[in-house]
């Protein structure tokens, strides 16, 4: 009795054992199963339409300056003691420029002065000739007039000569001392110039507040006939100025309202207009925008920016949603299909055409319900009426 009772509980632990191992198999197999099942069949992220206008950001790369430059000349071959100033240096009205070498231009002074002396040597020069045959021509009409009282007969031709002869010296005369009088004045004005920088002893300050653009002198240099910088006069209108390139031409309009930034510190402007939008160069177009708002005292590199809008889509989806294939492009839904395994997510390809996009979503056409979930994300490849599962479920 007591043996068979050893028996029978034996007998159940070992079954007991056994069912216990065939589940566990069974677990086994199907989280197996199911690992394999996630390789192979494509896990999808869905989305549907979504009502939007579509959006097309843009930057405009440029630099605030003055409407209006000045450039800054002085005379030639004038040696450059010091430049106490740099390109994008900020100048007040009155600060120091640059010096000129004194010495340098004592001497140009000295011979500035010489050459005026000279041309008024030659313009007396000019007038003792002129005198002397002035006078020599009335000693020849005196001859004349004492011929014709002694009874000779002097031809009307004769004094027509010495008529002619007295006209072209007078005009003679007068065309040298008039070319001698302008260069006279020209050195004149270059010598008072001289002057007034060597009072200056030799510092040339700003005239106005502004902003150095161009530096043409360094130290030890000669002036030349070219401007020796060019400054941005505060005094005038502000504006900014950039290019984008030619496939944004359609986005840049007059009249636009933008925000500025300034690159250095924390100015932003907001409705700053585009007053003028040209084609530049090498396929560029040129976007120029007028600062009304005085506020802004600062130069320098800016970011000019604006969004332009599309009209209202009721259809849009992420671009990367959209698949191009031989016969154009086509999206993915998810639909729900009966098997005897029961209800399974499974792709259909549907043609769509894309009426407008920017850079993330497009507005598209196409046989899709708003219902209808279309694949946004793979993790692989998706074939027409594959198996597919959805991340989220």
């Amino acid at each position: 009795m007591q043996l068979l009772k050893h028996a029978r509980l034996f007998v159940c632990n070992r079954g007991s054992r056994a069912l216990a191992v065939f589940l566990a198999v069974m677990a086994v197999l199907t989280m197996a199963s199911r690992a394999v099942d996630s390789l192979r069949i494509p896990q999808v992220v869905v989305c549907g339409f979504e009502e939007m206008k579509l959006e097309y950001p843009l930057e405009i790369m440029g630099r605030v300056g003055t409407v209006g430059k000045r450039a800054l000349y002085c005379q030639e071959n004038l040696r450059i003691e010091n430049v106490w100033v740099q390109p994008n240096d900020t100048v007040e009205k009155g600060d120091l420029l640059f010096t000129l070498d004194k010495e340098d231009l004592d001497e140009k002074i000295r011979q500035m002065k010489l050459e005026i002396r000279k041309i008024e040597l030659q313009i007396a020069d000019i007038e003792n000739v002129y005198q002397q045959q002035g006078n020599l021509q009335n000693l020849n009409f005196q001859s004349v007039q004492a011929e014709n009282q002694d009874g000779v007969v002097v031809s009307a031709d004769q004094g027509s000569v010495d008529l002619a002869q007295n006209e072209n010296a007078a005009k003679a005369k007068d065309n040298s001392a008039a070319l001698l009088l302008l260069d006279k004045r020209e050195a004149q004005l270059k010598l008072d110039s001289l002057c007034a920088l060597r009072e200056q002893e030799g510092n040339v300050c700003a005239e106005f507040a502004g902003c150095v653009l161009e530096c043409t002198v360094s130290t030890g240099s000669l002036t030349s006939p070219e401007p020796v910088m060019v400054l941005e006069d505060y005094s005038e209108n502000l504006q900014f100025e950039g290019s984008v390139g030619r496939e944004r031409e359609s986005y840049v309009k007059e009249g636009v309202e933008c925000t500025l930034e300034m690159e250095e510190g924390e100015t932003v402007l907001e409705g700053v207009a585009i007053s003028e939008a040209l084609p530049g160069e090498q396929g560029t177009y040129r976007v120029t925008a007028e600062i009304a708002d005085k506020s802004l005292q600062q130069t320098g590199n800016a970011v000019l920016s604006f969004t332009r809008e599309s009209k209202k889509y009721r259809n849009c989806i992420p671009l990367s949603a959209i698949y191009s294939g031989k016969d154009g492009y086509y999206v993915i839904v998810v639909e729900e299909d009966k098997t005897i395994l029961g209800i399974q997510s499974v792709a259909r390809f549907v043609s769509v055409t894309v009426i407008e996009s920017n850079d993330e979503y497009a507005a598209v056409e196409g046989d899709i319900y708003e219902s209808e979930k279309i694949v946004a994300q793979a993790n692989k490849e998706i074939k027409e009426g594959e198996r597919v599962r959805i991340a989220e479920e």
